[in-house]
């Protein structure tokens, strides 16, 4: 995306599809325009993320704040500030 989608003054029409991964933060204005003209056109979004940055190391964790929830909640998605803890040790 970040070559393809987001450098750019407006979204290409030859992507198929885009992949974004662990975004921690809001997008550019940019990027933010790009990816919603993109999607309002029909494009594809394979998106994996978390709502809750973790620090294992000092056992904490804090919601990620994000325009990325805002748009995906256009189409009928929502991702929810949980957190899950299982009792077992990985190791």
């Amino acid at each position: 995306m970040q070559d393809q989608l987001i450098s750019q003054k407006k979204s290409p029409n030859d992507i198929n599809a885009v992949l974004m991964a662990g975004v921690s933060d809001s997008l550019s204005l940019d990027e933010n325009k790009n990816l919603t003209d993109y999607l309002e056109r029909g494009g594809n979004l394979f998106l994996t993320q978390n709502r809750i940055k973790t620090n294992l190391q000092v056992q904490q964790a804090f919601p990620i704040e994000s325009d990325i929830f805002s748009i995906i909640k256009k189409y009928g998605f929502s991702i929810e500030e949980n957190l899950v803890k299982t009792k077992y040790v990985v190791a």
